[in-house]
């Protein structure tokens, strides 16, 4: 049986706080697909990272969430319109919360282990269904769960546990797990300080 207090702490942190793509990243289009995780849920299978997707011409992660936060912070202003110039670059500056882990497409298992990428309100879901069916006296390790992505854009997927076991063939390896962290692309507190600064040039907002 799994650890419901871990279990219970990751969504608990979850609550206080993808690179889309080809080769080892599953791209989760429009429709209903089949996941199971990879690693045993007993492990770490799923890694936190905090994302910027507005500064930069592509996604990045940031090494210092809270030194791009404090400089996000200088633009937030209370009485400020919601699309105010200076309200908008405190939200194009904030880091938001993702989640990634290894997973294997139970539709396509030829194709292996891929990194799925995902954000807290799907990882969330997928945490409490774990709490919920642990404390049934399931193993969440013996199923897959189904991921519906809506072809409606800005409409968060919905994730829900199959209750029959998976039957996916393939035999997961230590080595056939890719190694998250170091596909990231970081940037440190220099060059984001020159994104920051760039921003709030095209804002017109520059102090």
């Amino acid at each position: 049986m799994l650890d419901l207090s871990a279990l219970n702490d990751r969504a608990r942190r979850a609550e206080e706080v993808a690179t889309s793509g080809s080769g080892n990243y599953f791209r989760a289009v429009a429709g209903t697909h089949k996941l199971r995780l990879a690693d045993k849920w007993s492990g770490d299978p799923f890694k936190e990272f905090d994302m910027n997707y507005n500064l930069d011409s592509t996604p990045f992660t940031v090494s210092d969430a809270e030194y791009l936060k404090s400089k996000g912070w200088k633009y937030y202003e209370a009485s400020d319109d919601d699309h105010s110039p200076r309200r908008m670059l405190w939200k194009k500056i904030m880091p938001v919360k993702r989640y990634y882990a290894n997973v294997i497409d139970e539709n396509n298992p030829e194709q292996g282990v891929k990194v799925w990428s995902m954000g807290k309100k799907v990882y969330q879901s997928l945490l409490n269904q774990a709490i919920k069916m642990t404390k049934d006296g399931d193993d969440v390790n013996d199923f897959a769960f189904e991921l519906i992505v809506s072809d409606q854009k800005f409409t968060t997927p919905t994730v829900a546990f199959d209750r029959k076991a998976s039957k996916c063939g393939y035999d997961v390896k230590e080595e056939d797990l890719h190694d998250i962290p170091s596909q990231m692309k970081y940037r440190s507190n220099e060059q984001i300080d020159d994104l920051v600064k760039n921003a709030a040039l095209n804002a017109g907002v520059l102090d």
